[in-house]
């Protein structure tokens, strides 16, 4: 069972869309309260919020560090669209490392429809931390129609230019 402690979230990034606490319902050492059901706020349990499931100052910094560590290795995740000219053939792709990704693009180092329709000018990215956001919307852009991926590009990128040299 994974619960969700919205009091972290907001205190480590600024956001509140809920941390997951594993092995609730683990009274031995356990970050859980027992009887709490799966989606339900875990506020009882909050190392942040409510020390006292660690009275032990040691065991309660030992797991706001590694809570911490979680956060400050997170990565970037990049969706993007190269093209091949201004209104030209349009790829959309996604990646956790931009700059190689479009390297190896314009470089062909890349078998496939980037090689074959020589695809190598990036026109337009946006980025996130969660990977799995980062996949649904590059499904969702894949789905869009030309002229709403058009319309996109121009919006942020109007000349079309190419926007791999604003990256380093």
């Amino acid at each position: 069972m994974v619960l969700f402690c919205s009091f972290i979230c907001a205190a480590l990034l600024g956001e509140s869309h809920g941390f997951p606490i594993k092995n609730v319902g683990n009274d031995r050492g356990g970050l859980g309260t027992s009887g709490m059901t799966e989606g339900e706020l875990c506020v009882p349990a909050c190392p942040f919020c409510h020390s006292r499931r660690f009275p032990d100052n040691k065991r309660r910094g030992q797991v706001l560090a590694g809570i911490q560590g979680r956060f400050m290795n997170r990565k970037t995740y990049y969706v993007y669209i190269m093209a091949s000219k201004r209104n030209g053939t349009l790829y959309v792709g996604v990646t956790n490392n931009l700059e190689r990704r479009i390297y190896a693009h314009k470089n062909d180092l890349l078998e496939g429809f980037t090689q074959k329709y020589k695809v190598h000018s990036l026109v337009y990215y946006e980025h996130t931390d969660c990977i799995a956001s980062a996949i649904q919307r590059e499904k969702q852009l894949k789905k869009w129609n030309r002229e709403w991926k058009r319309m996109l590009i121009e919006k942020h990128n109007p000349e079309w230019k190419d926007l791999y040299d604003e990256l380093a």
